[in-house]
């Protein structure tokens, strides 16, 4: 098999197919997985922010919002909806985000969710804490919107190339 193009799109072979590359959006014909991101915020112009981020980021499909951690527990608990992720603020009325995160400890898929605390807070305690805890990344919110979507898309490319890894990997126990 050749290398050269000769202007031609390249294709790449695949199970005896030939399928045509087209960049970021994958292989024709192949549908692209995207998230569905679970946004929980009290403070309007935080959220605001953070959905616009994740409206220009193409991992992501759907976003929805709480502006209450109690809602979400509810909603998540009574299966209403199941994201692939949740952005989380911490310092929130009534119920905060260590609180949330130890409430779906213990239920069905909902402790595999991968959560990303989403704050202002950069007191030590609370960095200290979220990085004992199941969370998988501690994200203080940043000033500048730019940097909000470079930080966002991080987090959701990892999420992605997770929930698409092949999950036919053989384990073999030793021991």
């Amino acid at each position: 098999m050749s290398n050269h193009n000769n202007g031609q799109s390249p294709l790449t072979q695949f199970g005896g197919t030939s399928r045509e590359w087209q960049g970021d959006a994958g292989f024709a014909g192949e549908e692209k997985v995207k998230l569905t991101v679970l946004v929980i915020d009290d403070d309007e112009d935080d959220m605001e922010m953070i959905i616009d981020a994740l409206n220009e980021n193409e991992d992501v499909e759907y976003v929805a919002t709480a502006s209450e951690a109690a809602k979400a527990i509810v909603a998540l608990k009574e299966e209403a909806f199941t994201p692939d992720m949740i952005f989380l603020d911490i310092n929130m009325p009534v119920i905060n985000g260590f609180e949330f995160q130890e409430a779906l400890k213990g239920h069905r898929g909902l402790d595999r969710i991968p959560i990303v605390f989403l704050t202002t807070s950069a007191r030590e305690t609370d960095v200290s804490r979220a990085l004992k805890s199941t969370a998988m990344r501690y994200i203080i919110k940043p000033d500048r919107f730019v940097d909000l979507l470079k930080k966002l898309q991080e987090v959701t490319t990892a999420v992605l190339l997770e929930k698409t890894r092949p999950s036919n990997t053989k384990v073999t126990k030793i021991g």
